[in-house]
């Protein structure tokens, strides 16, 4: 087994990662760094596809803790605008999402449920 460092204690010693899974730790967590990706996440690992438009809803829900009817509706526009143009994007890049644009459809991937111990978990609605 490869070590990061040799001549360490082996009891205390990390295995190396292979040039895959760092390049997966690398992609997560640029998508983790931000509050906004993570709400997408979550919103998908309770919803495994949903419309774009719903989940600037659901976003907004939880980026606000308000319900949706006290959010104004500018502010979900707006808030459309960066997950299109922004944050799904870079999240389907890094193999998170499926996006398609002809239905205006979101599906979460393979990859989230790996994710999940990273997200928001916050829940609206009937759950609080």
């Amino acid at each position: 087994m490869t070590t990061h460092d040799t001549h360490a204690d082996p009891e205390t010693t990390i295995p190396a990662e292979t040039d895959e899974e760092r390049a997966f730790f690398d992609r997560s967590f640029d998508a983790l760094a931000n509050a906004r990706r993570r709400h997408v996440l979550s919103v998908l690992s309770d919803h495994r596809t949903i419309s774009l438009a719903d989940l600037a809803d659901e976003v907004a829900v939880r980026e606000r803790s308000l319900p949706l009817a006290e959010i104004p509706a500018e502010a979900v526009a707006q808030l459309y605008m960066t997950l299109y143009h922004r944050h799904v994007p870079l999240l389907a890049e890094r193999g998170f999402v499926d996006y398609d644009q002809e239905t205006d459809m979101v599906r979460r991937t393979e990859r989230v449920p790996s994710l999940d111990p990273y997200l928001d978990r916050e829940r609206t609605g009937d759950d609080e």
